[in-house]
């Protein structure tokens, strides 16, 4: 009953995504969709269970060791997602949007299997008086701000995986036969990618294990004894998810401005 509660829990934030995310006029994205999302919950389970080991390996006290070891959990994390995104959807794949959706499926999946494992532990807890008002606020955490996180992150090296696949510069348009600049544009998307969806899942993390308060950045502004003490993590929380979203959205619409390789190398109505 309690792992049934937890996965309830952890599925309806995956809906509410869902419907916002799916594409319903393109035909196979259900299958493609759901089955993604699958296996990513079986890698977000094998994950989990490593983790530990790959945390105590790497983190240390100082700020800048915990930045460091959330960034190369993040590129382990998005690279993993990414081989199932290109193993299940390689010969699906007709789009930047394609590769998108996908890579949101992948997220979902993974922050449900690793939210269905989290709240499991949570409702196990002895109830005491102050236990249900803590496992609100764990839930909220984890479905208003965590799951965001993996959403933009993924969508992003997505996109930039997607733009490896299907776009070229407009600077080589007239040189698209020639492989050597094709494939350094390839590299330099997924880069791009790499480094943006990476560091911002370390920064994120970063701060959401130090856990800063007011009093903290007043500290660091030399104001000591301020009266208040709340956390401002959720504000945080609000402002990568605002900024990683128009991001995003700045994206999608930029990509009607690349030129699609399959369009320059095959013509769209041919003789």
């Amino acid at each position: 009953m309690t792992l049934l509660f937890a996965f309830f829990t952890a599925a309806l934030p995956v809906a509410f995504w869902y419907v916002i995310i799916i594409r319903k006029n393109r035909r196979g994205i259900n299958f493609f969709f759901w089955l993604v999302f699958f296996l990513a919950s079986i890698f977000a389970i094998g994950f989990k269970y490593y983790e530990p080991n790959i945390g105590k390996f790497l983190r240390q006290d100082l700020m800048l060791h915990i930045l460091l070891s959330y960034i190369f959990i993040g590129i382990l994390i998005e690279y993993g997602k990414n081989m199932i995104v290109r193993m299940v959807g390689g010969h699906y794949f007709q789009g930047i949007e394609d590769v998108i959706d996908l890579s949101f499926a992948t997220a979902l999946g993974f922050t449900f299997a690793e939210n269905t494992l989290h709240f499991y532990a949570l409702f196990l807890q002895p109830l005491d008086y102050g236990t249900p008002i803590n496992i609100f606020k764990e839930i909220l955490s984890r479905e208003f701000f965590i799951l965001p996180i993996h959403l933009f992150c993924s969508g992003v090296f997505g996109y930039f995986y997607g733009v490896s696949i299907f776009s070229v510069s407009s600077q080589e348009e007239q040189e698209i036969q020639n492989k050597d600049i094709d494939w350094k544009f390839r590299t330099m998307s997924l880069l791009k990618g790499t480094i943006i969806s990476t560091f911002t899942y370390g920064l994120f993390f970063m701060l959401n294990e130090l856990d800063p308060s007011i009093s903290d950045i007043l500290s660091l502004m030399g104001v000591s004894n301020f009266p208040l003490n709340e956390k401002i993590m959720p504000i945080i929380s609000f402002g990568f998810f605002s900024l990683g979203t128009v991001y995003l959205f700045q994206l999608m619409e930029k990509k009607q401005f690349l030129i699609r390789r399959k369009q320059i190398q095959e013509p769209l109505n041919p003789k």
